[in-house]
């Protein structure tokens, strides 16, 4: 395949064949020279496969066109039922289509972590002295009753 794609480059120097499925100005050319015409079967299938709809008879741009409105007429009234968050979020998101020139002037997000270190501990005072001293007596106090006392027993006799 890569032996192929260089030898339509060096011949002609176009690719489109190889990536689009389109014959390149040099197989048109040959075609026309041979005197013959371009079919589907010299297209790749996915551009043979396409189907363009017309609309239906009667139908003009203009009905589209209001059709159009009466779903976006839907969607409005859709979103005026969600409630007033609702209304903020899509006007939000239609502003920079709407008027791009006011797009720059929103409020910034409010950032969801603070920036900085966070802090060492809580927000709890630093006790005083006399509550610093009393859970240090407090503690040695503890200490002291937990040691295990051993009595001399002197021998008996």
């Amino acid at each position: 395949m890569k032996e192929r794609a260089r030898e339509i480059v060096q011949r002609c120097g176009c690719r489109l064949h190889e990536t689009h499925g389109l014959p390149c100005k040099c197989k048109m050319d040959a075609l026309s020279d041979a005197g013959m015409e371009l079919h589907p079967h010299h297209l790749h299938r996915f551009w043979s496969s396409l189907v363009h709809e017309s609309p239906p008879d009667g139908a003009k741009w203009e009905d589209h066109d209001a059709t159009e409105r009466g779903i976006f007429a839907a969607m409005v009234e859709d979103v005026y039922r969600q409630g007033p968050a609702a209304v903020r979020k899509a006007s939000q998101l239609l502003l920079p289509h709407i008027r791009p020139q006011v797009a720059g002037l929103l409020e910034p997000r409010e950032s969801e972590a603070p920036k900085g270190r966070p802090p060492k501990r809580s927000n709890t005072r630093d006790p005083s002295w006399f509550e610093h001293e009393r859970t240090r007596t407090a503690k040695r106090s503890k200490t002291n009753e937990n040691t295990r006392k051993t009595h001399k027993t002197t021998p008996a006799g």
